[in-house]
């Protein structure tokens, strides 16, 4: 039972990467340079989901929440199957990341409390595996479906699907309750307040990671509206984003390189400055060397980011303010993007921050 019960969770967290990025040839043929308000709209709807996880314990006390919130989460899935004007995408998009903020950390935690497998530190690479194989075959899994069916029939299709999982989940679910025999009841005993004081002192601890995931946010957001439109014949979306899947793992092994000759320190105030200016190179030369350089970079604040802070948190209102402490990066990055050239020169701004008040400290 729990193999069954773990292989539909993973499903979910397949589908879930899938749309994160399989959404990006849907706006870019419905809504092109302006499809970075639906992305806005989608981090927005995130960060509200995990807020209201983190202050409201009802949310996340019963396994029937998890699979209620994966239902609407395929149900957003067919209003954008429906939608096709700018409006209809802002709206399907926030619905959608409203329920993908309060599934994700239920969707974490039930991963790890499974016991088909008992090593905690697999299930919780299955979870990051999974989940990031759907984001890099997103757009080429939607694509290649289009040669069969219409967007919008691809994304009700999957949506139904997704409710057709979750509606089995619960069946086979019915009677158990997955969230017993553990602590996470204990977190929300802390009052909201004072279990924000208390994440709030490490707030520097995440201000890598708020930057990796500001450029996760710029990246997508401004690869859907207007990148692309400066791409060779050659170089679809789909293809483009699994370029940059072998840039982000060369980012990876890089930085676990230079990290044993230079501080870690280096990264957190050089790392965002050079990702904008990438960006900005791109811009002016066309070059997709200079995305793909970018997307280095970003890889080393994501791996920085994460040492940073340590161990990632699996209790769900612990998971959740995690996310809340680093997902407005990929809100402001998103909306960025709609200023297009304008939103990278802010971009670049918004990255010497860090270095300028390093100097300040230094100096004062």
């Amino acid at each position: 039972m729990n193999q069954i019960i773990l292989f539909f969770l993973l499903i979910n967290c397949f589908l879930h990467g899938t749309f994160a990025s399989g959404i990006i040839p849907v706006l870019n043929f419905y809504v092109k340079e302006n499809s970075g308000f639906p992305f806005s709209a989608y981090f927005l709807g995130i960060v509200l989901g995990q807020f209201l996880i983190v202050a409201y314990s009802k949310l996340s006390k019963k396994s029937l929440s998890y699979t209620f919130f994966e239902i609407f989460f395929g149900v957003a899935l067919i209003l954008m199957g429906l939608s096709t004007t700018l409006f209809h995408f802002v709206y399907s998009r926030f619905f959608e990341g409203i329920f993908a903020g309060l599934s994700l950390p239920l969707l974490f935690r039930l991963v790890t409390l499974n016991t088909a497998i008992f090593d905690k530190s697999k299930k919780i690479a299955l979870f990051n595996s999974i989940f990031a194989i759907g984001i890099v075959i997103g757009p080429s899994y939607v694509m290649y479906f289009n040669d069969f069916f219409s967007f919008s029939k691809i994304l009700v299709m999957n949506g139904l699907i997704f409710i057709l999982i979750n509606v089995l989940l619960y069946v086979f679910t019915f009677k158990m309750n997955l969230f017993e025999n553990h602590e996470d009841s204990r977190t929300f005993e802390i009052p909201l307040k004072t279990f924000f004081q208390e994440r709030a002192r490490n707030i520097n601890s995440y201000l890598t990671l708020f930057y990796a995931k500001f450029f996760y946010g710029l990246l997508l957001s401004a690869t859907s509206s207007y990148f692309f439109l400066y791409f060779p014949a050659n170089l679809t979306i789909q293809r483009f984003l699994l370029l940059v899947s072998v840039a982000f793992v060369i980012g990876q092994l890089l930085i676990v390189t230079l990290l044993k000759f230079f501080p870690r320190r280096n990264v957190d105030l050089f790392s965002p400055i050079l990702a904008s200016l990438s960006l900005l190179m791109f811009i002016f030369t066309h070059q997709p060397a200079f995305l793909f350089l970018g997307v280095i970079f970003h890889s080393s604040l994501l791996l920085v980011g994460q040492l940073n802070i340590g161990e990632k948190p699996e209790k769900i209102r612990d998971f959740a303010i995690f996310n809340l402490m680093t997902d407005p990066g990929m809100l402001l990055g998103s909306f960025l993007a709609t200023f297009k050239l304008k939103g990278l020169i802010l971009a670049l701004i918004f990255s010497c921050i860090p270095l300028i008040l390093n100097f300040r400290k230094k100096t004062i």
